[in-house]
């Protein structure tokens, strides 16, 4: 149907298509509001998980102050313990401080944390005292020092995680009533009190992260007398933690120590992992990543990069006896090879970008995958050409499959957060150790012929 309609001119009007093209507005409409309100259950869902996780953590670090007070009562202890105390909130501003939360609110946080804890000691010291369940308190008592302790300190590391985590919900005056809800519903040890649970939550709610501004990270490694760097210690020669020795090695921590040095601060090596590494930049657990990071534009959207320090490639490496099978990407990806990769990082981006037929095993320890092949357990790895380099000299049973090839090309270099200031600063170290060939010597300590920019 068409109807002319003057006004001041005529105009002719297609009604059916105009009611067409309103209900399609409308249906749109709706199906936004839906999508909307999707995301936004979804979202109150994730923030109803973190919550409930941080609020479990923190029930869980006090369900064992019964076991405490239990031991202190049989050893005749006290309570009060003011150097482990201290030791306690040390311990958790030094992980502040690396994670970028503010320490006083993390402070106050742990104090009070401390205080509910010996509210509950002292209420099980008090049922004790009037004969109620004494007879069981044997039962009840753990090694302080060989059990408690140390699953202690792994909660209190899990509740500073969390409260990173967390942070953008805590100080949210939207949530003040959920977090209050959800913290007396879930702190539920017998013997704390409901005051106790409520300067919990409120001390939570003044968590915040540090305020970060342009050019902060050298002002802040400078100010604070330490530089941060995040290191996997599982890709040697850049970075490997020797167990029995306890401590890092490789070119990486070399040059880590030299950079700290440059800045006359104290070095802190902070441990991270190639699935982990840009959340954990993010999260500002580090103020630099030095562990033979690949420069790739999937990290630049998130970081920056020093200049390259070294340029590879990937390439296999297999045992000995089968350099000839393998000596192709096309011979590797056929059905019937077992190919092994380590998870999060390059090696298996490049799998699973280039691998189709063969099957893929995904290991989660770099430090022992090379094993996987020599035990036979595996068939092929395709990884950087320095580390089949080093593989393949310590373990005689190991070959690259493809010596002096590689798959592609890529280079390595220091992954910061995006601040110029900083990267400057890396970039100008870089240059003074590359001139003055103190880059090439840190290389020649761990692999030949040194491979350097």
């Amino acid at each position: 149907m068409k109807v002319d309609v003057n006004v001041g001119v005529k105009v002719k009007v297609n009604v059916k298509g105009a009611f067409k093209s309103v209900w399609v507005l409308v249906l749109l409409a709706l199906a936004n509001l839906c999508t909307a309100n999707e995301a936004a259950i979804e979202r109150d869902d994730q923030i109803n998980q973190k919550v409930d996780r941080l609020f479990a953590t923190i029930n869980q670090r006090l369900s064992h102050m019964q076991s405490v007070a239990a031991y202190k009562w049989l050893n005749d202890l006290a309570i009060e313990h003011p150097q482990r105390e201290q030791k306690v909130i040390a311990s958790a501003l030094d992980q502040a401080q690396q994670l970028g939360l503010d320490p006083t609110a993390v402070d106050e946080f742990f104090s009070i944390q401390i205080e509910a804890a010996k509210e509950i000691q002292r209420y099980w010291f008090g049922r004790w005292q009037a004969g109620l369940g004494v007879d069981h308190v044997a039962g009840l008592s753990k090694d302080l020092s060989a059990e408690i302790r140390p699953a202690l300190i792994r909660l209190g590391a899990e509740i500073t995680d969390s409260l990173l985590d967390s942070e953008y919900i805590l100080n949210n005056p939207r949530y003040q009533r959920l977090l209050m809800e959800r913290g007396r519903a879930l702190i539920n040890i017998e013997g704390v009190s409901e005051e106790s649970k409520a300067l919990l939550v409120k001390s939570l709610q003044k968590v915040e992260r540090l305020a970060e501004a342009s050019g902060h990270t050298l002002a802040h490694v400078l100010s604070s007398g330490v530089l941060r760097v995040g290191t996997t210690g599982d890709y040697f020669p850049f970075s490997e933690f020797v167990v029995r020795e306890d401590r890092y090695r490789g070119i990486d921590i070399d040059l880590a120590a030299s950079l700290a040095d440059s800045l006359g601060v104290e070095l802190r090596l902070i441990h991270t992992s190639w699935p982990s590494l840009l959340t954990d930049l993010e999260h500002n657990k580090f103020d630099i990543a030095m562990s033979g990071v690949s420069i790739k534009l999937f990290r630049l959207r998130q970081g920056l990069f020093s200049q390259a320090y070294h340029q590879g490639g990937k390439t296999p490496i297999a045992l000995c006896k089968h350099k000839a099978r393998f000596d192709s990407l096309k011979k590797i990806d056929q059905s019937g090879t077992r190919l092994i990769v380590n998870p999060g990082g390059t090696n298996q981006r490049f799998v699973d970008a280039h691998i189709k037929r063969a099957e893929i095993n995904v290991f989660d320890n770099n430090q022992t995958i090379f094993k996987e092949i020599a035990l036979g357990r595996a068939d092929v790895m395709i990884t950087d050409a320095i580390e089949v380099a080093v593989q393949s000299q310590h373990n005689p049973l190991l070959c690259a499959t493809m010596p002096s090839k590689t798959l592609d090309h890529s280079e390595k270099g220091f992954l910061m957060h995006q601040d110029m200031i900083w990267k400057n600063y890396v970039d100008t170290w870089l240059y003074q150790l590359r001139r003055d060939a103190h880059l090439s010597q840190v290389f020649s300590r761990y692999v030949e012929p040194v491979p350097v920019l």
